[in-house]
């Protein structure tokens, strides 16, 4: 069973166990009842949902097992893992982070520039950081930058750095 990285455990939720929970999609993947794994050194935890609360910007759960906010404590900042084949399949054109982290990335032109080796969100828009084994990149995904996604060729293509220069002074 492949899991896949869905978010991550923030600080505890209450004084009977409860956690805060941060998705990488606005959609929550799971509901009271469901499985769900934490990773833990090599490997990971399962913990069943017990209860599921929305809120604005977070999810609160309780799990089976964690009784207090001590042992709620424990868990935060770990990787919430679900399995691959529990998430909802996105409309065309749309893609989970983890299928885009490791995908190649170049200019229109050809050019690598690399890996993507993390994906981070600055609440504008994702950021791609993309390595080419000395050097560290950037890449705002954004329309004007990133031209296409293309997961079967294991690649994305962007303009030149130079193009989005030029984009950026014709705004201001």
């Amino acid at each position: 069973m492949k899991l896949i990285s869905c978010g991550r455990i923030g600080r505890p939720h209450g004084v009977r166990g409860a956690v805060s929970v941060y998705w990488n999609n606005a959609d929550s993947p799971i509901a009271a009842g469901d499985e769900l794994y934490l990773a833990s050194g090599e490997g990971s935890l399962s913990y069943q949902v017990v209860t599921f609360e929305r809120h604005a910007k977070h999810d609160v759960l309780m799990l089976r097992g964690v009784h207090s906010r001590d042992a709620a404590s424990l868990l935060t900042g770990k990787e919430v893992l679900l399995p691959e084949a529990r998430l909802q399949r996105l409309p065309s054109g749309e893609y989970y982070s983890f299928q885009l982290v490791g995908l190649s990335v170049v200019t229109e032109g050809g050019k690598s520039l690399g890996t993507i080796r993390h994906i981070f969100s600055t609440g504008a828009n994702d950021v791609y950081e993309v390595w080419d084994g000395t050097t560290e990149i950037l890449i705002p995904a954004i329309d004007h930058v990133v031209l296409s996604v293309e997961i079967e060729k294991q690649r994305i293509v962007v303009r030149s750095l130079e193009e989005w220069m030029e984009r950026e002074e014709n705004a201001i």
